[in-house]
């Protein structure tokens, strides 16, 4: 089982993206500064997104 993927968007593409799905990706503590990669493994930092559902604001 492969657990390895590639990114080669930045995080401006990622935000726009989902912006014209209406949804807006908000950074907790700022942008993150993401560089393009092609072999992202399961033990490395990677960017992920997630549902802001049912936390208080």
């Amino acid at each position: 089982m492969c657990n390895d993927y590639r990114l080669h968007v930045d995080v401006a593409s990622i935000v726009e993206d989902f912006a014209d799905l209406k949804i807006k990706i908000r950074f907790a503590e700022g942008r993150p500064n993401i560089e393009a990669r092609d072999d992202i493994k399961i033990t490395d930092v990677g960017p992920i997104i997630r549902t802001g559902r049912g936390r208080a604001r």
